[in-house]
């Protein structure tokens, strides 16, 4: 699924059925993003079962400050069909997001096995991986909610201030 969008078209943005036909403990990503204004959490892009988020949320990608505009970051969190986190990563703060400029993302989650390796974050094409959790036991994010988001989630919250390029996702991980 691809898709080009700025700030003001995001509404159009909402898919109320599944995007993938399976879970899998796989997945990528890949867009380009520019921020207006990075004071608050942004959704750049999810999967739940239900519209306003009360139920499980298989997969959510967004822009975070984590409290100062500083250490803003691309935060992913992916959800099995329990709604127990197995991937949760963001970019380092040490690559430091600001307003106003283009940026790159790459990430890919492999979940098998024991190795971490295969959870990566790339900004702008350096590795900027920030793993904060993973399960071990090999468990699948549920990318089968009903609920496809871009921009912010189905019931109009935390709308994305800026601009969304190019954007690429998969169950997959090459």
């Amino acid at each position: 699924w691809s898709s080009d969008v700025c700030s003001s078209d995001l509404s159009i943005l909402f898919k109320n059925s599944s995007l993938v036909t399976n879970n899998t403990q796989n997945g990528m990503i890949s867009f380009w993003f520019n921020s207006y204004n990075l004071s608050n959490d942004q959704i750049l892009f999810g999967i739940a079962n239900t519209s306003n988020l009360s139920g499980n949320i298989g997969l959510q990608v967004y822009l975070t400050s984590k409290g100062t505009l500083s250490n803003s970051v691309v935060r992913i969190v992916g959800r099995n069909r329990a709604n127990t986190t197995v991937i949760d990563m963001s970019s380092n703060v040490r690559d430091q997001i600001v307003a106003n400029n283009w940026y790159h993302v790459l990430a890919g989650w492999q979940l098998s096995g024991t190795s971490n390796a295969n959870c990566v974050i790339y900004l702008n094409g350096i590795n900027s991986t920030n793993l904060i959790a993973r399960a071990t036991n090999e468990s699948n994010v549920n990318y089968l909610g009903a609920n496809v988001y871009l921009g912010q989630t189905p019931a109009g919250n935390s709308p994305f201030v800026g601009c969304l390029s190019e954007f690429w996702f998969s169950n997959t991980y090459a």
